[in-house]
């Protein structure tokens, strides 16, 4: 062994093995602090004294959230000292360099140890599993570089011998891809290795801290028709999806062109099929963008009467001040908590009330979304409150803590690469009526190379993933629903909170 490692893998192997004891003992406990902010006791105080209670509370989650985080931290540490042990026991270089990434961890970490516990909890998690990512596609990759160069001793010539050959070759093995979806998958196991308890303890813990500051304070919510015209900038957003999807703008001056996109007299793209609902996404996030909520809403008519698809707009505004825009980040932290006790989903609801056929006929909806819109979709159709939701359709969007009705049929795109998608922590029910297709996020077309979690949560990239998995369980079933004469309407969505 060199001289800057001082234990063997014998060590490393008892080091993993007393941690996870250690994580077995406390496991149980994070339900029993995480219960005591529910305790009966607790919640009679609060009549005499709201803010001893109120503080308490904070105290409380504050405990529960970070034993859980402990627990969670060590148990991705075990995962990372395990993958070392095994992927580099015979290169000592990488243990040297994995004890220094270990070193400059320690060095962050005392560096943000004023930041408010939750966010250090993210940084901590996230920190953790991009190194669990880095070190499994690193050892992948290493191996794969290995093989090539040993099968080709010819390159050592020009590449400064072996170790040089198998370092170039490593670059164009890596993959950043499976880095992506490595990393993104010890970051869901990480976030809910506790179940909805300890998972809903840090987002509690998060309302409660960003609430000291005013911070995701949601309010009421006014809806209204919005009749945009075929504006220039409708028609530019309206090009570039079509170019983006389907590699051939909406505008042409041939006689014969026929657009990849079908659209009303308004411009508005009305859907025929599951990719083109996710460009329809993606068109109304432009029209609306950090001015208002553009609420889409199609009607379907048919032979056996009307049905209606509801298509919900992702997140726009990224201030955690609430404002006048609901599809925010407010709406995302509350919605991931308290499911449809937001403006924006209130705001969907209410709009759907003024609609006789869905109101009083009950008339079939499906509710679609990419994103926030998602959410928003899969926490309505948690809590019909008398809406007919036969179908719930997402892209992008972390559902999978959602009890949604089994009647209720569900369709999940996750593009794995996708930090959005993991962001409960948990992966989608198996059940009848419920499918998720899961694949790597496709490139924009004309657009090459492989994508990662800084690009693959686009709409325009979950319709060309529709495109490429036509035949997957549930989307016939969806194709269906949008079959027949549409009529489409877009309403705006407003917050009466101001900044």
């Amino acid at each position: 062994m060199s001289d800057g490692i001082k234990v063997d893998y014998a060590e490393i192997d008892r080091l993993t093995t007393g941690i996870s004891a250690l994580n077995s003992f406390a496991g149980p406990l994070v339900p029993k602090v995480g219960a005591l902010s529910v305790d009966g006791d607790l919640l009679a105080s609060a009549i005499l004294s709201p803010g001893t209670a109120l503080a308490a509370e904070g105290a409380v989650m504050n405990a529960s959230a970070q034993l859980s985080v402990t627990i969670v931290s060590s148990e991705a540490l075990v995962i990372i000292t395990a993958s070392i042990s095994k992927v580099y026991e015979a290169a000592e270089v990488a243990l040297a360099a994995a004890a220094a990434l270990a070193d400059e961890a320690v060095d962050q970490a005392l560096l943000i140890g004023g930041l408010p516990v939750t966010l250090v909890t993210v940084v901590d998690l996230l920190g953790v599993s991009l190194a669990t990512g880095a070190f499994l596609e690193g050892g992948r990759a290493l191996v794969v570089s290995l093989g090539d160069a040993l099968g080709n001793p010819s390159s050592w010539r020009t590449s400064g011998g072996f170790a040089g050959e198998v370092a170039r070759r490593f670059i164009d093995n890596f993959s950043t891809s499976n880095f992506s979806a490595w990393s993104l998958k010890a970051f869901e196991t990480a976030l809910g290795s506790h179940g909805d308890i300890g998972y809903d303890a840090l987002l509690s813990l998060l309302l409660h801290q960003g609430g000291a500051l005013r911070l995701f304070e949601d309010g009421a919510g006014t809806t209204s028709p919005s009749d945009l015209g075929n504006t220039l900038k409708k028609q530019n957003d309206l090009d570039q999806i079509a170019t983006d999807v389907y590699g051939r703008a909406q505008q042409s001056e041939e006689d014969d062109y026929v657009p990849p996109l079908l659209t009303d007299e308004n411009g508005n793209i009305v859907p025929r099929s599951v990719d083109e609902l996710w460009a329809g996404a993606a068109q109304i996030d432009g029209i609306g963008a950090k001015e208002y909520g553009d609420l889409r809403v199609m009607r379907v008519d048919g032979p056996g009467g009307p049905r209606f698809v509801v298509q919900i707009p992702s997140t726009q505004v990224w201030d955690p001040r609430a404002g006048t825009v609901p599809n925010d980040v407010t709406s995302d932290v509350l919605a991931m908590r308290y499911g449809d006790s937001t403006t924006l989903a209130q705001t969907v609801r209410s709009t759907l009330d003024r609609i006789p056929e869905i109101r009083d006929g009950h008339a079939p909806v499906m509710l679609t979304g990419f994103s926030l819109g998602g959410i928003t979709a899969g926490a309505i159709a948690e809590d019909p409150q008398g809406l007919n939701v036969q179908q719930v359709v997402t892209a992008g969007a972390p559902i999978g803590r959602m009890d949604i009705p089994d009647s209720t049929a569900v369709t999940s795109f996750e593009a794995r690469e996708d930090p959005v998608a993991r962001l409960d922590g948990a992966t989608n029910p198996s059940r009848d009526g419920w499918n998720t297709i899961s694949a790597p996020a496709p490139a924009l077309s004309g657009h090459g190379g492989e994508q990662d979690f800084a690009t693959a949560h686009n709409a325009s990239r979950y319709a060309i993933m529709a495109r490429q998995h036509p035949d997957s369980p549930g989307l016939a079933e969806v194709d269906r629903f949008l079959q027949g004469q549409q009529t489409v309407q877009d309403y705006r969505l407003e917050r009466s909170a101001g900044k």
